[in-house]
């Protein structure tokens, strides 16, 4: 060590975040993992403060400046994340700021735009975090400060002498051993955020062995797979039971159920640990692509403790796939899953994205109809490039992208990092394709509204059943929502509710960065109205789809109407018939029976809707609707009940969420209760 250093070095890792209600805060285990492992190759030498606050960051500098700042570099944080940096530089020049992360883009030489742009900025880590982290602690122990710029540093970037040439060090390859440094949450790293209720992440296997083009995850660096010891496992997952005050959970690992046996032993006790003590509420998890007896056993596991089934989809285009060199699991496993799930009465859920590379609209609306022909309920999403991600890096010119920006959800803020600034207003934005050479901006919108009432109809449940009967008659969701967006034009509701929201998803793009920083971040009307929740920048389809649900449903009434129209072209008088009465049974499970006019209040709310029965409905809808209900006549009538689940808790987020107004108010409410079903009736 440097004989001019008396003191051990003072290292501040920081996963900065927007602290805004309704933001789920999770623990940052990136760089608890970071500062676990270079202590354990310096112990007496370093110490280190973990942070998710940027206030509380700023304050401690003031106190006692650190010898290195290290941050994240996230889509979510980034714009924070560089002022953070250029504001402790202020505070103390002699700091060495540090980022590293996936939107680093260490694929390609992206790090050079960035340390131009940012001159407050050191050093960027571009391979394995921890090795390349622990490569400029070393540098600093061994030559001090002065020389770390001296020379390139592995598994990093940086400027010669601080002013010069942009250099990167040799490549880090590989990953590394999680079980030869001690556990971030045992160690205690993590303590004072759980006690202070955030969101435990949690890792079983670090790496992929999928190369997504659209993905982040599976670049080569992150090989081969640290599988962590199964003993460890279960004492973090107890640690974290004892000192966390949230039930919540988000498990990391990019395929969980690769590893077999060992991980289905972990879904057991997991299991054990959920029905005993309500832990864990898993609020985020992914499956692995290759199915197995085994990893079936694994998803109904964690689906006794969610409530549902679910894995990733993303299209069913054979070509599709293969251009983002992807392989989902096989059709007779997703059969095989639905069979399971209906006999446990659990929906699945899967993700599809359209705008990968080769996807049509033509082709995705395929993937949309086979999806409702399955019966699992679908999230639509829009492809974003991502930094660091083969689409985004090296594929952008071949397929021709061409992309607009947008604020990534409720990640904003105003910040006073520097005593005496003006505070500083940060957005965090997203890159989103809205055209390549196989679609164009026309059917990016189509494809928008098609997401708002799959949600609505399908993922929510207002007509689910009346999609699953006309489809058991060969009428494809796809051609009734073809017919809404013709027809919508004869009725006033639908009118005013497609023009708004066409409105708004053309409003919520811009073509730069720049220009959207311009006009929100630097509008003092725009930017007032984002703090305060009156803006119109917030999840488009749930917003919209919870305004449906709970205030205006004389959409979903001409909707039905347009069905009907739709379904007297194919269907017979007995088969309309039949018709109206599944309409009926939807109608029942609506979440809004008897409403006054204006935003919904818990006085309109019914928790219970009890029904007579005259016919075998449930063994009909059981059997694919098949024949006559006619012939399904009980020779009793009986009584059915329809019952919002967590009816409480929908209570209460209504009461929390009453200071917000229009779409940003529906937004939070339908977003409500700890699994965040799509489904929010149930029948018994």
């Amino acid at each position: 060590m440097n004989n001019t250093i008396k003191e051990k070095i003072r290292i501040y890792l920081i996963d900065p975040d927007h602290f805004r209600p309704g933001n789920r805060i999770s623990i940052p285990m990136g760089i608890g993992s970071i500062a676990s492992y270079c202590k354990s190759l310096h112990t007496d030498e370093v110490e280190f403060s973990l942070f998710k606050n940027p206030e509380e960051l700023m304050t401690a500098i003031k106190q006692r400046p650190p010898h290195i700042l290290g941050c994240s570099f996230y889509m979510w944080n980034k714009n924070l994340t560089l002022k953070i940096i250029e504001a402790s530089k202020i505070i103390s020049p002699s700091i060495i700021t540090v980022i590293g992360g996936p939107n680093v883009a260490r694929n390609t030489e992206y790090f050079k735009e960035i340390l131009k742009t940012n001159p407050s900025l050191d050093i960027i880590v571009l391979d394995q975090g921890e090795k390349s982290f622990a490569n400029i602690v070393e540098r600093f122990l061994s030559e001090g400060a002065n020389s770390l710029f001296s020379k390139e540093i592995d598994g990093c970037a940086l400027r010669l002498n601080r002013q010069g040439q942009v250099v990167r060090g040799q490549i880090v390859k590989g990953g590394i051993d999680i079980n030869k440094f001690p556990s971030p949450y045992l160690a205690g790293y993590f303590d004072h955020f759980l006690a202070a209720d955030f969101t435990p992440t949690f890792e079983t296997v670090r790496g992929c062995p999928h190369q997504c083009t659209f993905c982040g995850g599976g670049i080569g660096s992150f090989l081969p797979l640290s599988v962590k010891n199964e003993e460890t496992i279960r004492e973090e997952l107890l640690y974290i039971l004892k000192r966390c005050k949230s039930k919540e959970l988000d498990l990391t690992d990019t395929n969980f159920g690769i590893m077999g046996d060992r991980d289905l032993r972990t879904s057991f006790f997991m299991l054990k640990l959920y029905e005993k003590h309500g832990f864990p509420q898993l609020v985020g998890y992914a499956t692995t692509k290759q199915k197995t007896k085994t990893s079936i056993e694994l998803m109904v596991n964690l689906a006794k403790m969610t409530g549902y089934l679910y894995f990733a989809l993303q299209t069913f285009n054979e070509d599709v796939l293969n251009n983002c060199k992807r392989k989902n699991i096989p059709l007779e496993t997703i059969e095989e899953l639905i069979k399971i799930s209906k006999g446990s009465n659990w929906p699945i859920l899967v993700d599809i994205i359209f705008g990968l590379p080769g996807e049509t609209l033509q082709s995705f609306m395929k993937t949309v109809d086979e999806s409702v022909r399955l019966g699992v309920s679908m999230q639509i999403y829009q492809l974003r490039l991502l930094r660091g991600t083969t689409i985004a890096e090296e594929e952008r010119e071949k397929y021709k992208y061409k992309t607009k920006f947008r604020i990534v959800n409720n990640r904003f803020g105003e910040y006073n990092l520097i005593e005496g600034a003006e505070p500083s207003r940060l957005v965090e934005t997203e890159e989103v394709a809205c055209g390549n050479n196989t679609f164009d901006f026309a059917d990016y919108l189509t494809i928008r509204s098609l997401g708002l009432l799959i949600t609505l109809l399908v993922n929510y449940g207002t007509l689910l059943d009346t999609i699953s009967y006309l489809l058991s008659r060969n009428i494809k969701i796809t051609e009734i929502i073809k017919q809404i967006q013709k027809n919508y034009h004869q009725y006033p509701s639908l009118v005013e509710l497609f023009d708004k929201y066409n409105s708004y998803s053309k409003g919520e793009l811009f073509e730069t960065e720049e220009e959207l920083e311009r006009k929100v971040a630097h509008n003092d009307k725009q930017w007032g109205d984002l703090l305060s929740g009156s803006s119109r920048y917030f999840k488009l389809d749930l917003g919209f789809v919870g305004y449906c649900v709970f205030e205006n449903t004389a959409v979903l009434e001409d909707i039905i109407d347009i069905v009907k129209k739709v379904a007297k072209d194919h269907l017979s008088p007995g088969e309309q018939e039949d018709l109206n009465e599944v309409i009926k049974r939807d109608k029942t499970r609506w979440v809004t029976q008897k409403k006054a006019d204006g935003k919904i209040k818990t006085v309109d709310l019914t928790e219970k809707v009890e029904v007579v029965e005259e016919f075998d409905y449930e063994g009909w809808k059981a059997e694919n609707f098949r024949g006559s209900l006619a012939t399904r006549a009980l020779k009793k009538s009986c009584h059915q009940v329809c019952h919002i689940e967590n009816f409480d808790l929908l209570i209460k987020k209504i009461q929390e969420c009453d200071h917000l107004s229009g779409f940003l108010f529906y937004e939070r409410v339908i977003g409500w209760g700890p699994k965040n079903l799509r489904r929010i009736c149930k029948v018994v």
